[in-house]
């Protein structure tokens, strides 16, 4: 059975012959760092929290898990892109394709929330402006 992460991948690129378990498995490590153990976005760096930890999952090398969860990703926003998706799943178009690790938190909280990225910015922006501040 796939995990959430590896339905989501598989919504974007459709059948494929590349091994997505390096991307699932890194959007399931982001989701754990920044969402169940609370590790700010910016404190969490992909190449020393990330790709070490999935390295040893799957009995790889960091090196080889970066370049295939760098090559997935790449090619998950190229396929949205080329589909007209990007709206659906980052919430707004963007010309530039983005950092690796952008593309891996754009994912998870479209998993983690079930609402776009920049959708969930907008709606905490909103909270904010309707909050008084003390």
């Amino acid at each position: 059975m796939l995990t959430k992460s590896e339905r989501l991948v598989c919504s974007i690129l459709g059948t494929t012959r590349s091994d997505i378990r390096p991307l699932s498995a890194a959007l399931d490590a982001i989701l754990s760092l920044h969402f169940a153990q609370n590790i700010p976005r910016g404190n969490i760096k992909v190449t020393k929290s990330v790709y070490p930890q999935i390295a040893c999952q799957l009995n790889k090398s960091p090196s080889a898990v970066s370049r295939s969860v760098e090559r997935l990703a790449n090619l998950c926003w190229e396929t949205a892109r080329k589909q007209g998706r990007l709206p659906e799943l980052v919430g707004r178009e963007l010309l530039d394709i983005p950092a690796t690790s952008d593309v891996l938190f754009y994912l998870a909280y479209l998993l983690y929330f079930n609402k776009p990225f920049f959708t969930v910015l907008d709606d905490l922006d909103r909270l904010d402006r309707l909050t008084p501040s003390a």
